[in-house]
């Protein structure tokens, strides 16, 4: 493999052609940026726009996208500006967008409804609806994907059920990035790896899959063919707008778990990629035709080569945001604030995949600070991670390499001692904060024959070691909350 020095970053004028252009489109913003022939990011041409999720006591969690589409013009525009006449090296973009994303369109590619994020879990009573037509494990075999609001799969047949006027006004059902190639080129795909997320997808035979399908009661017809094929003609004004890319590959975009992977050298047998941004994951991406997802843990694709096996859990930065701006004060050590606390604002992914499950904080005492709660809350989130983490590793005994990246893991470094700690393992600091996008490029320059394999390393800090000090107080802290879940499910079922 190629020493990770050579993709240290480089000015404008030093970046070697073909040039690509980066597009990280998240559930809290967009961003682009440009990247050189060896995978070197340019200097001076990241640009991010913010999104505003729209959320509600009910579950809503949600995106406005034409907002979103707008966010993403602009930062091409700006990008594109800012590299001025390198422009025309640009050979391919690559699109890094947030996993498990639906909008419906009309005839003419219009939204007729908002983007429906994964954290929108509105559909939880229809996920129970649709078990009593899907055999669950079934599903799961074929699928790699659970009955959970999360996925499309669900979202659909709750909308079938309860919305059938929205539902009739779709022509088609869509993800961001295929609703971005219909507006920005008229024609879009879904991508084998944006395929595999939503629950409709069989990787057996690489298509969309019948039973579920007919279940929910909608026709292939009504989702986008599987291509990983770029597109290579923009529409007329986007083509005038844009005359630098007029002849690069825009290829179909691809989950931002699967591309975290590649940009935080985790593409390879023997590694797992752990991310902390809005959410959080693990993940383990290979060569292989079909992956081994255990009960827990999910399968989807980077592409029909790589395989991609992992846990999410739905509550990360997001969490600790919130719990920053309630809780503020003096807090007392972690190991003395005597708290148990489930992080689950956003519902819950991995292992359990209860999206009825609420959050809450157990051990609460008198002189309890507002500090203890906020800290509290951060350790549960990262601990739920490291939980994840540690089934992951159950099924993929040969993984050795941990890599951290994401934006909370950025501020907070510190973070992943703790997933150290309670996994028994060395974590590895990716020194790209944003390794989605990294590997949006990594995987443009690939398949445009730019870069022999995506098999590449990542640029790494510090690393972490684990402290056996720590293990046995975070092993005692996993299952208070396991057994804190468990009470909680228990007293739900009887109500």
């Amino acid at each position: 493999m190629p020493d990770a020095s050579l993709y240290d970053p480089v000015s404008r004028d030093e970046a070697r052609s073909p040039l690509v252009l980066a597009i990280d489109i998240g559930t809290s913003s967009t961003r682009t940026a440009i990247f050189d022939g060896r995978a070197r990011p340019a200097r001076g041409t990241v640009v991010r726009v913010p999104h505003a999720l729209a959320v509600d006591a009910g579950g809503a969690a949600t995106l406005d996208p034409d907002a979103v589409l707008a966010a993403v013009v602009s930062c091409v525009d700006t990008t594109l500006r800012r590299l001025g006449r390198h422009a025309d090296t640009i050979a391919a973009i690559g699109t890094s967008a947030l996993w498990h994303s639906l909008v419906g369109v009309d005839r003419r590619g219009s939204p007729t409804t908002d983007l429906f994020t994964w954290a929108d879990n509105r559909a939880r009573d229809s996920a129970r609806t649709l078990a009593a037509k899907v055999d669950p494990n079934d599903f799961h075999r074929r699928t790699g994907c659970y009955l959970h609001s999360s996925y499309s799969a669900v979202k659909l047949h709750w909308l079938r059920e309860t919305r059938p006027q929205a539902f009739r006004r779709a022509a088609r059902w869509v993800s961001f990035p295929e609703y971005l190639s219909l507006r920005l080129a008229g024609t879009a795909s879904a991508s084998h790896a944006i395929a595999s997320a939503t629950g409709l997808y069989d990787h057996g035979t690489a298509t969309w899959d019948p039973e579920i399908l007919a279940a929910i009661g909608i026709g292939p017809e009504m989702l986008s063919p599987i291509s990983d094929e770029p597109i290579t003609e923009l529409r007329a004004t986007f083509g005038r707008r844009w005359p630098a890319l007029a002849r690069a590959a825009w290829l179909p975009g691809i989950g931002d778990g699967a591309l975290a992977n590649v940009g935080s050298g985790c593409a390879v047998d023997g590694s797992a990629a752990v991310s902390l941004g809005t959410s959080g994951a693990v993940r383990a991406c290979y060569r292989a035709t079909r992956g081994t997802a255990p009960k827990g843990l999910w399968e989807y694709r980077l592409d029909r080569r790589y395989v991609v096996v992992g846990g999410a859990v739905s509550n990360g930065g997001n969490a600790i945001e919130w719990a920053s701006r309630l809780f503020r004060g003096g807090a007392t050590r972690a190991s003395e604030h005597g708290l148990t606390v489930l992080p689950l604002l956003f519902g819950e992914r991995t292992p359990w995949w209860d999206d009825r499950a609420t959050g809450a904080v157990a051990g609460l005492r008198a002189g309890t600070t507002p500090g203890d709660i906020r800290e509290a809350l951060v350790e549960s989130v990262v601990l739920r991670l490291a939980a994840a983490t540690r089934t992951l590793l159950e099924a993929r005994t040969g993984s050795e390499r941990i890599v951290a990246s994401g934006g909370v893991f950025a501020r907070q470094p510190e973070l992943a001692q703790v997933i150290a700690d309670a996994v028994g393992r060395p974590v590895v600091l990716a020194a790209d904060v944003e390794s989605s996008t990294r590997g949006a490029a990594i995987v443009a320059l690939e398949r445009i024959g730019a870069l022999p394999s995506i098999e590449i390393p990542a640029r790494t800090t510090r690393t972490y070691l684990p402290k056996a000090a720590r293990r046995a107080r975070y092993e005692q802290a996993l299952a208070r909350q396991d057994r804190l879940m468990a009470a909680l499910r228990t007293a739900s079922l009887s109500d």
